[in-house]
């Protein structure tokens, strides 16, 4: 017995006003269409608005579980509707798989009203404004998820702001490609697999791959299409554009979250060296960031997902900023990227506690955070520490006087040789001068070797540089270096027997003889 679908009363789904901008909606859709809208063709739009299933609608306004004859008339309605509109506005296709998806689609394009702020589960206050709507997760969606070597956050610690505002980037801004970047054992990781679990059931396809092997672009490329694409056979006569066109063709048809982890294994500096103080040949060449022979692909992905139109987003984990990303970023643009530092004195303290250290004096506990600048990594490391060797006594550990050590330096020395030697320079400066802040005053009082001045260009460059890396913060046009850097710094400065700048100067000099006649 078939379901009469002239019986429905207007008054029904009219929740769907308070959210949505049915008007302008009506009107578009009309276009489409070339005629206006049925009544019928309002409630059932507005019954799916309200993140109605077909059964759910046929239940509630004709009171029956068939939905068989509903969803006919969608599929041959509202749906093609939908479509053509979306994909007029949008300038390529847009298929709608699923009821499910007519939400997030209308939304991304503009209709549904920004009347709500951050998500509960977020459990915050507004702050800067940043506006998160919920996003109503469908019963019948159905995620395809690939989580391949993702480590365990069940015990993931704080940032709830930051997982608020990326996810209002890729969820309400439609951003492609977002970067998050920090120093190691921030917590980069493990933010981009909780960010990602957080918003999965917003995605068909939820990827999440490391790069810390240094897979080829042929190999990633491949990975992706066996997962986007099962039954679709890999032609090897395609060039690599073509296979990256192949990939994009499918980030439009479906909405897709792909994370590269560890971003920056496939990233080179130019100038940089293995010696600490092996100095350059010249302190006014910049320090140029680009990929290592063999993976400038990447840029060509990099480039191509953040500059064309499709429904999906790259989230990338890095220590460096992929180049050439600069130029395409803004705070109006689909291309974002997020600066994780440390944790606050709360999320920090339970990182401590969870490692079953416990002490009744904050000050002692506030102390030894601050010395690690809420770097989760380093706080986990040193309580082990200060349980093993100091039974738990955070005040002794204190008195010692010895903070970087272990894995904790093994891991700033890595990352410390990565700079390049003005960005060394610049740092043992910073620290041999701690009242010098200002950064317009860096360029009359940073002095290389042999009193030759560094150009303006290349110390604001390499201060940027530095800053990204999150070696050193800017607060009203002052510099000031993260507590662990300079514990560092002073540390191995002492270790060398160098106290002053013009003892940094004689070691560089020595280093490389010919840099005095070239400087002079």
């Amino acid at each position: 017995m078939s379901v009469a679908v002239s019986q429905p009363q207007e008054e029904e789904f009219v929740e769907a006003q308070k959210n949505w901008d049915l008007e302008q909606l009506y009107l578009d859709l009309a276009h489409a269409k070339q005629k206006a809208l049925t009544p019928v063709e309002k409630k059932l739009l507005r019954g799916l608005l309200c993140s109605y299933s077909p059964a759910e609608i046929a239940q509630k306004v004709y009171h029956s579980s068939k939905s068989g004859t509903v969803r006919v008339y969608l599929s041959n309605g509202i749906y093609k509707y939908i479509e053509e509109m979306l994909s007029q506005q949008k300038g390529y296709s847009v298929k709608l798989k699923n009821w499910s998806h007519v939400t997030h689609l209308l939304e991304n394009a503009g209709y549904k009203r920004k009347n709500f702020v951050l998500e509960e589960k977020f459990n915050l206050p507004v702050k800067n404004s940043y506006q998160y709507t919920k996003h109503p997760i469908p019963a019948e969606f159905n995620t395809v998820q690939d989580w391949g070597e993702a480590i365990d956050v069940s015990n993931f610690c704080g940032r709830k702001v930051e997982l608020a505002q990326v996810s209002e980037w890729i969820l309400q801004q439609d951003c492609r490609l977002v970067t998050i970047l920090g120093m190691n054992g921030i917590g980069k990781t493990a933010f981009s697999v909780k960010l990602a679990q957080e918003i999965q059931d917003q995605f068909e396809y939820v990827i999440w791959r490391s790069l810390h092997l240094f897979p080829s672009m042929n190999m990633l490329l491949t990975d992706l299409m066996q997962i986007l694409s099962p039954t679709l056979e890999i032609d090897e006569s395609m060039t690599l554009n073509q296979r990256i066109s192949q990939l994009l063709e499918r980030l439009r048809e479906v909405r897709c979250l792909i994370v590269f982890d560890d971003f920056h294994s496939v990233i080179s500096q130019s100038l940089s060296y293995p010696n600490y103080f092996l100095a350059p040949n010249n302190f006014n060449q910049s320090t140029r960031i680009n990929y290592y022979q063999n993976y400038e692909a990447y840029s060509e992905l990099i480039s191509r997902v953040a500059n064309s139109q499709h429904q999906s987003c790259l989230l990338i984990t890095s220590r460096e900023k992929p180049p050439k990303l600069v130029g395409i970023e803004g705070e109006k643009l689909p291309v974002k990227s997020l600066n994780l530092t440390g944790l606050d004195m709360n999320d920090s303290l339970s990182i401590v506690e969870n490692q079953g250290l416990a002490t009744s004096d904050y000050t002692d506990i506030n102390i030894l955070i601050n010395h690690y600048s809420g770097n989760p990594l380093f706080l986990k490391l040193v309580t082990a520490t200060i349980k093993n060797m100091f039974c738990g006594n955070i005040y002794q550990f204190l008195e010692y006087r010895t903070f970087i050590f272990g894995d904790i330096r093994k891991n700033l020395d890595q990352q410390f040789s990565c700079l390049s030697e003005i960005e060394k320079y610049i740092m043992y400066w910073l620290v041999l001068n701690p009242d010098v802040k200002a950064v317009f005053t860096l360029n009359d009082q940073i002095l290389p070797v042999s009193s030759s001045k560094i150009s303006s260009r290349i110390i604001l460059e390499n201060l940027e540089s530095l800053q990204q890396k999150s070696y050193i913060y800017i607060q009203s046009a002052n510099i000031f270096i993260f507590q662990v850097w300079k514990e560092y710094i002073i540390q191995y400065l002492q270790e060398q027997n160098l106290s002053s700048k013009k003892d940094i100067e004689n070691l560089l000099l020595s280093s490389d003889q010919s840099l005095v006649s070239q400087l002079k």
